[in-house]
């Protein structure tokens, strides 16, 4: 069985459980999921009948910037040690709902897979962005063990190695030849590929973090070269 039917399979079971009359809070903690990702799925069954993954570029899941004729995307990624994880597309305005869908669905499956050998305890870096620091999203970090939240100082993207790989990738961006949303999506994911092929650079960029924060105390509290 694939991992999309993997995935439906046990959505489906979200929902005969839920017909059985089992409460939310039930399903998840017979499942093994957080109650946010019953409520999603109880609730895509109960507006489109459907539990397969939509479409990357449905034309529900596109959204594009008015007006200045510019298009945006917006992704999601996470880097480690071992080089770079797993990137997905944000579909809409990001929300918590999301988040905790990529965190469940993208992360934790993909840092078994390229995470070797798998951390007993995994130090997960975010910074404060609303989504981020929402209830629902704090609350789900509490309630799994093998992560470690790092507290974020305000401000601090010179802290995070990620911003270097974002540079990376806009830094060959060619804006005359890449201005449909298939475009910059396709040219972000051949770049994140690229990266995948160069895990010492990442491999530096995270273990750069202690000179990072070094820098900011050498410089009290102020920008860094980073």
């Amino acid at each position: 069985m694939d991992l999309q039917s993997e995935k439906v399979a046990q959505r489906g079971k979200i929902v005969g459980m839920k017909e059985a009359g089992l409460s939310a809070d039930e399903i998840a903690a017979e499942l093994g999921l957080h109650r946010a990702t019953v409520y999603r799925w109880l609730r895509r069954w109960e507006e489109d009948g459907e539990l397969r993954d939509r479409p990357r570029y449905a034309e529900q899941n596109i959204y594009q910037e008015p007006g200045s004729g510019h298009v945006t995307c917006n992704v999601w990624g996470w880097i480690g040690l071992n080089g770079v994880g797993e990137v997905t597309q944000i579909q809409g305005k990001f929300n918590a709902d999301q988040y905790l869908e990529i965190l469940e669905e993208v992360v934790l499956p993909s840092v078994r897979c390229y995470a070797i050998p798998y951390p007993e305890n995994i130090v997960f870096m975010q910074d404060n962005c609303p989504v981020h620091t929402a209830r629902v999203v704090r609350r789900w970090f509490e309630e799994q063990p093998q992560l470690e939240l790092l507290p974020w100082p305000s401000n601090s993207p010179d802290l995070n190695p990620i911003e270097n790989v974002w540079a990376n990738i806009t830094n060959v961006w060619e804006p005359t030849q890449e201005r449909s949303l298939q475009q910059l999506m396709r040219h972000m994911e051949t770049k994140w590929e690229v990266l995948r092929r160069k895990p010492q650079l990442i491999y530096n960029m995270v273990a750069s973090v202690p000179d990072r924060l070094q820098s900011v105390v050498n410089n009290n509290g102020d920008w860094t070269r980073f």
